[in-house]
């Protein structure tokens, strides 16, 4: 008699919908899979490398909590000013000098507030990723599970939230978290940005729902509960890791435009939008106040889009890369493929005529 196991999904079929020819070596397991696709992707490799190394040296420079970095400035630290407070950074010959980044109008090392603001932003990041993913799972595992007036209830909340400007919502949060600092205002960031993950959450479980091994399972007796976390939610796992990579990258674009409206984290603390937001006055006589709270914005936004493009890649298989190469080289036309049958006829047919 054969055992049925409930997350299991169709022969032939994992539940990343990759095919035992995808598999490559019998017995893997699907997270071997996606981990080997993954890191074939170079782009998807090196944005994940980048975005970490930014994190580390980030918290190396200038330490993190009571442990203190190798940077001899701190981003609360009044400093004379020096070279009129421009970035004292040179490429060649190479030298940080005393401060690389420059300086503030009031002589705080810019190098150690860029620092820090990328340890706030980088935890908004995470704080608001985790947390709306969790809220935006639960609600649409539910939804779609349960379908009916549960449905009925939980998708028009989500839809009185998802009309509201989530600037407009982000800023009232912002001013209500004023002095929780960067964690308190990412959770509070994550109410009010989960609802693009519940719709997705919702749409898989209607489809996966009716799928064989639910009904199998219960047949056999499993619980909802059982099925929701032990069956369904095993085989929506892709498209919530890449909805919340996506979610990620425009948690830090969020952080940057609250706290550049000035309802985001607050001075003495640092982040790359207060940043922006305190300097905007002197973009013309004192750019590199912009140029680096600018570039890590923009870098770690990037990284994020293209992890999360690799790991959308890594788990549907059948999504196809682009390839220049394809682009370039035309598709065989029916006259080239009757010219090629007859080219390889040709000589054939003479040797025949010789035989003869």
């Amino acid at each position: 008699m054969s055992t049925i196991q409930g997350n299991l999904p169709e022969p032939g079929l994992d539940g990343a919908g990759m095919t035992d020819a995808d598999t490559g070596a019998k017995g893997e397991s699907q997270g071997r899979i996606i981990l080997r696709r993954f890191l074939k992707n170079k782009v998807a490799v090196a944005a994940l490398i980048v975005y970490l190394l930014v994190l580390i040296f980030s918290i190396s420079a200038i330490g993190l909590g009571p442990v203190h970095g190798w940077w001899p400035y701190s981003y609360k630290q009044l400093n004379p000013q020096v070279n009129q407070g421009a970035p004292t950074l040179r490429l060649w010959p190479f030298s940080f000098g005393a401060h690389p980044f420059g300086q503030d109008r009031i002589g705080k090392d810019y190098f150690a507030l860029t620092m820090r603001g990328i340890q706030n932003s980088v935890l908004v990041m995470i704080v608001l990723g985790v947390f709306a993913t969790v809220v935006g799972v639960i609600v649409g595992a539910i939804a779609g599970y349960f379908r009916g007036w549960v449905d009925a209830v939980l998708m028009r909340i989500t839809d009185i939230f998802i009309v509201i400007p989530a600037l407009v919502v982000g800023a009232i949060v912002g001013r209500t978290a004023n002095g929780l600092g960067a964690f308190g205002l990412a959770a509070l960031l994550a109410l009010v940005s989960w609802m693009v993950i519940a719709r997705l959450v919702r749409s898989e479980f209607l489809a996966l729902r009716e799928r064989e091994f639910v009904e199998a399972a219960r047949v056999a007796g499993a619980s909802d509960a059982r099925i929701i976390f032990r069956h369904i939610l095993p085989n929506a796992v892709g498209v919530i890791i890449v909805a919340s990579t996506l979610l990620i990258a425009s948690a830090i674009l969020l952080e940057t435009a609250i706290s550049y409206l000035g309802f985001g984290i607050k001075a003495p603390d640092s982040s790359l939008g207060l940043l922006i937001s305190l300097n905007q006055s002197a973009f013309t006589t004192r750019p590199w106040l912009f140029w680096w709270p600018a570039v890590f914005i923009v870098l770690l936004a990037l990284c994020v889009n293209f992890v999360g493009d690799g790991l959308r890649e890594a788990f549907d298989p059948r999504q196809q890369r682009f390839s220049l190469r394809r682009t370039r080289e035309p598709e065989p036309t029916e006259a080239d493929a009757a010219l090629a049958q007859a080219g390889a006829a040709g000589p054939g047919d003479g040797s025949g005529g010789a035989g003869a």
